[in-house]
């Protein structure tokens, strides 16, 4: 089962998602295909696609996208709060 987390902007050059276990510090670019127990796809799109390896149940993470709006830097004030059941 996968989720899918998205963000809505107008005029975007790019998009990065990142991951941070705490929510508040310690935020990570996600890579498509990061072999961390979790498969993801999109992270610099505006949709980021979630899979998560059966082995990680319990797990949990937070995530958030960084919006270029060109030149300007947008992050959203906002993470989603993630649990893998």
């Amino acid at each position: 089962m996968s989720d899918v987390i998205s963000v809505v902007a107008a005029d975007v050059s790019s998009y990065q998602w990142q991951y941070s276990v705490t929510g508040s510090s310690g935020w990570s670019d996600i890579v498509d295909g990061t072999p961390a127990n979790v498969t993801y796809s999109g992270a610099t799109t505006a949709d980021l696609s979630i899979q998560p390896n059966t082995s990680v149940a319990g797990a949990t993470g937070y995530y958030k996208c960084v919006v270029t709006m060109w030149g300007c830097f947008f992050e959203q004030s906002a993470s989603y709060f993630c649990s893998v059941l």
